[in-house]
């Protein structure tokens, strides 16, 4: 059955044709360049001057009201745009996506508490509750997307729209691993901006995952198929997430989307936590992944039956039926190879093997793309990650990442070439290396650190504090340098605190920190600025975990800024002074800061049985 669908058109007299003045007379370069001439991609014509390529042009450098290109002309040059190092994202065709339906109210009542954020997909109520601004107003065309229209029609993942939409949020595609396939997207970032932020996502971190697989005998694994657009939008709300799908000439339709779209912010949690409950106590779930584990094949065949009995339940469509999932003790699930017998795992070789050559490949150009710049780094950081091998040693690589990223921000264009230094590809060849390598490693286990790290700072003062079994056993604050920014000085302050740990003789830590960007680049080993890199090479502990606390709870906040009401910092506690002592002292701080009429008390020292400590270790000089 063929459906109809009405193509707008708008008249060709309301295109409005760009000018040099249009443009703007304030910039010398924008008056002088001039608009040449419109083209449409997919009809290229030999114009005097303007070279045809058999490649489909990227973004345009000026998009017209008609859809197509402008070409413009600075100084008498012609600006080009650079050649598409991957396949195109307008080329190939939209992969697969089934026309299942996911039951919501079988799958919200396994858990309505947990899974209340099901309540958004078809309570229109529920979902307008979590709306806090104003809603977009612009209708943003989806160019080149008019040609998916039919394919995604068929899948049911969109409807023609019935009324007006008061908005459209763009869709576009990516390629998948089969290049000639792609992925669809939307763009929410107009609703997310005024949509409440998305509860708890409940992924399990990588390592976490590694070791919790590891630590049985026998695995399975099955994913949802298109498991995002298995959720179904209720009729007024997939208004809130319609689209104009734009072709050549001004011509679209405008859509709105069955299914949750990838791009909402609420999205991922919302996979991430049904898979949770599916799999709840039969093993572990990486959004669509679903992984069974049991310690023996009996207990397996049991987790099974009930794992597809929720599935069913559900109305989930899996690749998998019940007689193909297996117990195995040597299987490849989120590009890692397990080896359930040793206990050991690594990255599956088939993953070294693409991922070497698509680097080769992009080593062997003189320049590349910015996207490219984020397929390296995304690259190699998953794999470094994942296997817990630094990244503060590729120090010039993340430093270009985040120059890349500053300019992409600023408006450059994902698609720009640019060079590649030779720093830069040095760094990128040393972590070829050690993916070349591609060892069997040990999972990461949970431990208990022997020490914790209390570290923070101001705008005046550091401080960190060392307790061992909840007793002080070093302690050390400073005056800050007024150059540094507080993220240096967070960051520093915390190393200072695991160096000192380490000069202690203690083998592991737990780093507490109120500074999230700093806690993020220690939690990781790497930064994108190239002096954090260097700090964070020389730490002197490899076990440390690190948890961020809030500035409330943070046990040296009180020795970094001024006692209320006074000039002075308080002195560090003597060692030896017990963990509860000290976090006394802070909640008898924070609620003396709160009454601004209180003075603060002479003998506010002894209160909390703290004093200037006259027998701290020699600990590290965090600067």
């Amino acid at each position: 059955m063929t459906t109809q669908v009405n193509i707008t058109s708008r008249p060709r007299h309301d295109v409005k044709r760009p000018t040099a003045s249009f443009l703007g007379k304030e910039n010398n370069d924008v008056q002088r360049t001039q608009v040449k001439k419109f083209i449409n991609p997919a009809f290229p014509c030999k114009l005097p001057g303007i070279p045809v390529s058999s490649t489909p042009l990227p973004e345009p450098i000026f998009t017209g009201c008609s859809g197509g290109f402008a070409w413009f002309f600075k100084d008498g040059e012609n600006v080009q745009r650079p050649p598409v190092s991957r396949t195109h994202r307008n080329e190939g065709t939209i992969a697969k996506i089934t026309s299942n339906k996911i039951d919501l109210a079988a799958l919200y009542a396994m858990d309505p508490i947990y899974l209340d954020c099901l309540r958004v997909l078809f309570d229109l109520e529920a979902f307008t509750s979590h709306i806090h601004g104003p809603l977009p107003h612009l209708k943003k065309a989806s160019r080149f997307m008019l040609q998916h229209l039919d394919v995604l029609l068929e899948y049911d993942t969109v409807s023609i729209a019935n009324e007006t939409l008061r908005y459209t949020l763009p869709l576009f595609t990516t390629p998948k691993k089969v290049p000639t396939l792609l992925r669809l997207l939307q763009d929410c970032r107009p609703l997310n901006a005024v949509y409440d932020k998305p509860p708890e996502m409940g992924l399990p971190l990588i390592h976490a995952l590694i070791a919790f697989v590891l630590s049985h005998k026998y695995m399975a694994q099955t994913d949802g198929v298109s498991y995002f657009y298995q959720f179904a939008l209720a009729l007024l709300i997939s208004a809130h997430f319609g689209a104009r799908m734009a072709g050549g000439r001004g011509d679209y339709v405008d859509v709105t989307m069955n299914r949750m779209p990838m791009g909402w912010s609420w999205a991922p949690a919302i996979g991430q936590r049904s898979a949770n409950v599916l799999v709840r106590d039969l093993g572990t779930a990486w959004v669509d992944n679903f992984i069974l584990v049991a310690h023996d094949k009996e207990d397996f065949t049991g987790r099974k039956v009930e794992f597809f009995r929720r599935v069913k339940e559900a109305n989930l469509e899996v690749d998998k039926t019940i007689d193909e999932v297996q117990p195995l003790q040597e299987d490849i699930a989120l590009g890692i190879q397990f080896n359930l017998s040793l206990g050991f795992y690594r990255i599956d070789p088939a993953w070294v093997e693409k991922a070497l050559f698509r680097l080769e490949e992009l080593l062997g150009q003189q320049r590349i793309s910015r996207q490219d710049v984020y397929v390296v780094s995304g690259t190699i950081t998953w794999h470094h990650y994942t296997v817990r091998r630094d990244l503060c040693h590729l120090a010039h690589l993340l430093q270009f990442v985040g120059r890349t990223a500053r300019a992409v921000h600023a408006g450059a264009h994902w698609e720009e070439m640019i060079e590649l230094p030779a720093d830069v590809r040095t760094n990128i060849q040393e972590a070829m290396d050690v993916i070349r390598l591609n060892e069997w490693k040990k999972p990461k286990t949970a431990f208990e650190p022997e020490c914790e790290v209390w570290s923070d700072a101001s705008d005046t003062h550091w401080a960190f504090l060392i307790f061992a079994k909840d007793v002080l056993v070093g302690a050390k604050s400073g005056l800050t340098k007024e150059e540094l920014h507080i993220f240096y000085s967070e960051l520093s302050c915390a190393l200072g605190g695991i160096s000192g740990a380490a000069r202690l003789g203690y083998k592991s830590a737990r780093s507490n920190i109120d500074n999230a960007a700093a806690g993020g680049a220690l939690q990781k080993g790497a930064s994108t600025n190239f002096c954090a890199n260097r700090w964070l090479s020389k730490r002197l502990l490899a076990d440390v975990d690190v948890r961020w606390v809030s500035t409330k709870d943070m046990l040296a906040d009180p020795f970094t800024r001024a006692y209320p009401f006074t000039d002075k910092v308080p002195p560090l506690p003597p060692i030896g002074t017990s963990l509860v002592a000290v976090r006394k002292f802070l909640e008898e701080t924070n609620a003396l800061r709160k009454k601004e009429s209180h003075t603060a008390p002479k003998d506010w020292g002894k209160q909390a049985n703290l004093g200037q400590s006259t027998n701290s270790p020699k600990v590290p000089n965090c600067h």
